[in-house]
This record gives structure tokens, C-alpha cells and sequence, in this order.
């Protein structure tokens, strides 16, 4: 083959003037050459290569792996494997045991203490140094060694010379607050004691009198010094999240404060004198043990904002209508079985939660509550809404997880469909309507049989909000509320045949 190769060539060469064939035939007769070079070279250096190399290649590659396996000594790895029993020795029943080798962990060596020098650091010093001279730095705030208090009195005491406005004894591991806080000052506007340890305050913090905000979130401490009504200042008083189980009557001194925060604590029950807060607007009780509210707290009447949630409240108080300026109402994960009618005169509410609860009804006015958006009843026992409900526009409403009726449950619905037969109600009814309209007190024997009977059993009309009896008219419609829920919504008239007097909610 090669010899017709070469002839090709040779043929290719003698043809005169054609330079394009002489051209592509040096090109292949070059490739073959470099080719053929190139195929001996290797075959060379595989047939002909020193011993040497190749343990010397081998050993390179086991390189990586060596580096893996930890820095024990070989010679003594194998004089401990020499002088150890074998298992079948001390046991003679026993099977053969193969040893494998296995990687050792390495020995990890203490970091030394980065002051001192001589011993070794605790692993979790925030500063790498020993007990001894961590606690010998008075600017050490370290969780490890707790030198916190020394770092904190240190602050207190540059705070006695400087007079500054803002005090920062924040996330400093303290259990005990320096009792010459006190001294630091009135000029002191913000006192901020944040994330510690804290299991009460000293009296002497009483004469900080120009306090203006008051931080003591995330603490232990189980009840606050009477002397904290001595803040006349104080707009914001925040601790939650502590261990607090009741207030001191002194808070109702607080004539300026504007927030109050008691989150996530123990209380039980509230001061009577916390209705003397005139000037609160928010007031943050979430996730307490209230069992009951006093009837105070309907006088603060710039409350814009209450949160009540998750506390085990039965019941609110009567007045809560006089809260005009509440804008959202948190009551939710509580024990509530009905609302006080007056709910419906917060006219300026925004935000109402009621989910996870027992409410069996809502007020019948609720529809007045133009301004509401957003309402959350789920998980309650509520089987149909006030036919005021038509009138709001609400953005948000959920209303799961509650027996409703069915619109399709004839039976139900029948039972709820009330008509009279009259046109004009009985003179009882309109008796009983008189004194109940008026709030005639009574007692037992004051009053005919009948007449004491039927004023036990008060309803109020869903338009007019006065007291009807036996004589009244009501009905069970299906319409949707907000965007996904097609609810029922129930109506009773006192006065059905008066529309002058009760205008029942159009329905249709």
C-alpha cells in the first residue's frame, strides 16, 4: 500500500504547471510524516522507560491519599498492634476478628488564652481568653465567664459624669441592674435594658423622672417596682416577654404614656387604675392569663389600638362602645361567647380579629361599621351573621370552620322564618316594651306574672336596636360577603308593619 502511495505521488510531481495538485500533495506526503513520528516517539518512551520513574510516579499518586490520614507516628502505630492481645485469647469461643486500619482523628490542640498567654481559653469566650483575665476586663461582656454586671457598672458609672440622654444596657447577660442607676440623672430620656436576665428593678430607678421611653423586653422579671410611677414623662413603656404576673396600681400615674406593651406574660388581671391612662393610644396584652378586663378600661378613650389575643377572656366589658377612636381589635384565641351590642358604636374600626373562639352570634349592628375592612371570625360557633353585615365592603373575611347553615337545609331555614299574625302587637308586648325602653327596676311580685315572664326574654330588634318580646318578624337569606363567601344572614324586626319607626335590611 505504501509503494501505490508513493507512486500516486511520484505521478502527481511529474505532471508539469500544475502548481494546485504539486501543493496537496506536499501537504498529505507532510501530514504522514509528522504522524509517523509522533506514533514511534511514544512507542519509544512506553517500551524503554527506567524502572526508577515508575515507583517514582506511583509514589506521587498515592501522595493525596497519605495527606489524608492523620500525623501519627508509624513505628508507634505498629508497636501498639505488636504488644495488643488478640481477641481470641482472652475469648476462646470467639471467631476471628479481622483489624482493619482506620483513620485516627487528630488531636486538637486548646487555643491558649490570648492575654495571659499560659492557659488555655474557654471555647466559648466571645474574646478567646481565660476566666481570670476575662473577668479582669471591666469592658468584657462575655455570656461564658458572665462578666457582664462588671461591664454594665462600668458603663453606669462613666453615665454619672457624662449625663447622657440615651442609656444602652442591652444583650449584656445581666441578672441584677446596677442600683446607681438612679444617680445618672433626669437629663436621661431613653433607658434601654434589653435581652438580659433581669429578676426585678432597683426603687432607685424611680429617680430617672425625665425617662421618655422605657425598654425592658425579653427578661425575667415577675412584677415592676411600685417607683415606676414616678415616669410622668414616659411615652413608651415596653415589657413583654418576661415573667410578669401583675402590675402595680402606681401605673395609672403614667398621665403621658402613649404605648404600653405587656406581651407574652403572666398577668391574670388588671389594675382598676388603668384606666387612669388618658392619654394611651396602644395597648399590646397579647398572649397573656386575663380572665377579665376591668370596666376602666372603657375610659381610654384615645385607645386606637387593643390586643387582647390569646388570654382566656369570656367576656368584655359592657361600655366597650365608648372606645370611638379604636381602629383594630385583636380578641382572638380567647374563651368569648358573645359581644357586647355596643361594639357596633367603634365606628372608627379597621381591623377586627375574633377567629378561635365559642361566639354563637355577632352584634346585630355590626353592618355600622363603614369603616371596617378587614374581619376574621373562624373557627367559632356561629351559624348565621346580622343582616347588617350586607352593608359593609370588607377587602378581607374569613369565616371558616364554623356550622353555618346550608342554603339548601329547608327544615333550618323554616324554623328561623317568624311572621305575627297581627298587624298591631298585644298590649302586653307593648307594656313590657315601655319598661324595658325605660329601664323601669322591678322585682319579683312588682309586676303581673305575665308581664315579669316575658321581660326575662329581651331581644333586641336588628334595625332599631329596641327591646322586642313575642312579637316580631324575621327571615334567613343567602348573600356574599366580601368575595369567596356566600353566607346566611339573619334579621329581626320589632315593628314590621312601621317602616317609619324600623326599616328592616333589604335582602333582595
Amino acid at each position: 500500500m505504501g509503494s501505490a502511495v508513493g507512486k500516486y505521488l511520484m505521478e502527481l510531481f511529474a505532471k508539469p504547471g500544475d502548481v494546485q495538485t504539486s501543493s496537496i500533495a506536499i501537504f498529505i506526503l507532510g501530514l504522514v510524516g509528522v504522524t509517523v513520528c509522533c506514533l514511534l516517539f511514544n512507542l519509544r518512551s512506553v517500551f524503554h522507560k527506567p524502572p526508577s520513574q515508575i515507583k517514582k510516579k506511583r509514589r506521587r499518586s498515592l501522595g493525596s491519599y497519605v495527606n489524608h490520614v492523620s500525623t501519627v507516628s508509624t513505628t508507634q502505630h505498629m508497636r501498639n498492634r505488636v504488644h495488643r492481645k488478640p481477641y481470641s485469647e482472652s475469648h476462646p469461643s470467639s471467631q476471628q476478628v479481622t483489624v482493619t486500619c482506620r483513620e485516627v482523628p487528630r488531636y486538637q490542640l486548646s487555643i491558649l488564652c490570648v492575654s495571659c498567654g499560659r492557659v488555655p481559653s474557654k471555647k466559648a469566650c466571645r474574646y478567646s481568653r481565660c476566666g481570670e483575665c476575662c473577668r479582669a476586663n471591666k469592658a468584657s461582656v462575655c455570656t461564658a465567664h458572665g462578666t457582664g454586671g462588671s461591664a454594665a457598672l462600668g458603663i453606669v458609672e462613666g453615665a454619672l459624669d457624662d449625663k447622657p440622654q440615651e442609656l444602652d444596657l442591652s444583650y449584656m447577660n445581666l441578672k441584677q441592674c446596677p442600683s446607681r442607676i438612679g444617680y445618672v440623672g433626669t437629663q436621661l430620656v431613653c433607658l434601654n435594658l434589653i435581652n438580659n436576665r433581669l429578676t426585678e428593678l432597683p426603687e432607685e430607678i424611680g429617680l430617672l423622672r425625665g425617662l421618655e421611653e422605657l425598654f425592658l423586653q425579653y427578661n425575667c422579671l415577675k412584677e415592676l417596682p411600685d417607683a415606676v410611677g414616678q415616669f410622668h414623662k414616659l411615652h413608651e413603656l415596653d415589657c413583654k416577654n418576661n415573667h410578669l404576673r401583675k402590675l402595680p396600681r402606681s401605673l395609672g400615674n403614667l398621665s403621658s404614656l402613649s404605648i404600653f406593651n405587656a406581651t407574652n406574660n403572666l398577668l391574670q388581671s388588671l389594675p382598676s387604675e388603668i384606666g387612669n391612662l388618658a392619654r394611651l393610644e396602644e395597648l399590646c396584652l397579647h398572649s397573656n392569663q386575663l380572665t377579665e378586663l376591668p370596666d376602666s378600661i372603657c375610659n381610654l378613650l384615645n385607645l386606637t389600638a387593643l390586643y387582647l389575643g390569646e388570654n382566656r377572656l369570656t367576656k368584655m366589658p359592657a361600655d366597650l362602645g365608648k372606645l370611638i377612636m379604636l381602629t383594630e381589635l385583636d380578641l382572638s384565641s380567647c374563651e368569648l361567647m358573645e359581644l357586647p351590642d355596643s361594639l357596633s358604636r367603634c365606628t372608627s374600626l379597621i381591623k377586627v380579629w375574633l377567629s378561635n373562639n365559642k361566639l354563637q352570634t355577632l352584634p346585630d349592628q355590626l353592618g355600622r361599621l363603614h369603616q371596617l375592612k378587614e374581619l376574621h371570625v373562624r373557627n367559632n360557633c356561629i351559624r348565621y351573621f346580622p343582616a347588617s353585615l350586607s352593608y359593609l365592603q370588607l377587602y378581607t373575611f374569613s369565616a371558616n370552620q364554623n356550622p353555618l347553615l346550608y342554603e339548601w337545609d329547608g327544615p333550618a331555614r323554616a324554623k328561623l322564618t317568624i311572621s305575627p299574625d297581627t298587624d298591631v302587637p298585644p298590649l302586653v308586648e307593648l307594656a313590657a316594651r315601655q319598661v324595658a325602653r325605660c329601664n323601669v327596676a322591678w322585682m319579683d311580685g312588682d309586676l303581673p306574672s305575665e308581664l315579669a315572664a316575658l321581660l326575662r326574654s329581651r331581644k333586641q330588634c336588628s334595625s332599631c336596636e329596641g327591646p322586642f318580646f313575642r312579637f316580631y318578624q324575621s327571615e334567613v337569606v343567602f348573600a356574599n360577603i366580601g368575595i369567596f363567601h356566600r353566607v346566611p344572614l339573619y334579621q329581626q324586626i320589632c315593628s314590621p308593619f312601621n317602616n317609619m319607626h324600623c326599616q328592616p335590611v333589604d335582602l333582595t
